[in-house]
């Protein structure tokens, strides 16, 4: 077991989950919010499109195909703003994809502690889709 030398306080205290909901003062139990709490992972995401939009980039200078690519479109600008716009499709069609998997794993878990909200829940399906909208934002920064 791994002994912790942090002081109590705030910052050690665990954030609220499905396991310990019953313990929650009203302050926590107005806070928790499954739909939040299945897309969580959204952050993670983030990084490997940001990893992948490198890969896809720096490829193509790596294998010299830049120049074929600049020679058919002399200008620049064309051809980076049709990359974004390919990549940017495929991001966002995987990250749907991805988040509704995530939300509808995320409440087949709480549905086990009796804590799940169907896709149609307020801001459910709102959320779903602004999570894929986010990671697509936050890949192209």
């Amino acid at each position: 077991m791994i002994k912790s030398t942090a002081t109590p306080g705030p910052a050690t205290v665990p954030p609220p989950n499905a396991e310990t909901r019953d313990t929650f003062n009203w302050a926590e139990k107005a806070a928790f919010n499954p739909v939040t709490t299945s897309l969580n992972g959204v952050t993670f995401a983030v990084v490997a499109f940001g990893v992948l939009g490198v890969l896809v980039t720096g490829g193509e200078y790596g294998t010299g195909m830049i120049r074929s690519s600049l020679t058919a479109v002399p200008r620049r600008l064309p051809v980076l703003w049709g990359k974004v716009a390919v990549f940017a499709g495929s991001i966002f069609s995987v990250s749907l994809v991805a988040s509704f998997l995530s939300f509808v794993l995320g409440q087949a878990l709480l549905n086990s502690h009796h804590l799940g909200v169907p896709v149609t829940a307020p801001d459910g399906l709102r959320s779903v889709i602004g999570a894929a909208a986010w990671r697509l934002r936050r890949s192209d920064a």
